[in-house]
């Protein structure tokens, strides 16, 4: 008899329009220096690997 492993993972969407959960701070101008808008904490590989699963499971990647 033969056994093998199979991974699953379930994908789900709410009403954010933006693939990645990204948070953004605002740093204000100061003085010669424009606001300036960046996200909180740099973006690894992880955080855009369910988005790729995302896009190829709805045939928008292939």
């Amino acid at each position: 008899m033969q056994f093998g492993q199979v991974e699953v993972e379930i994908l789900a969407r709410d009403e954010r329009t933006n693939l990645l959960d990204i948070q953004y701070i605002t740093i204000p101008p100061n003085g010669v220096n424009p606001e300036l808008t960046l996200s909180r904490s740099p973006l690894t590989d992880a955080d855009f690997y369910p988005a790729w699963l995302w896009l190829i499971a709805n045939g928008e990647v292939l």
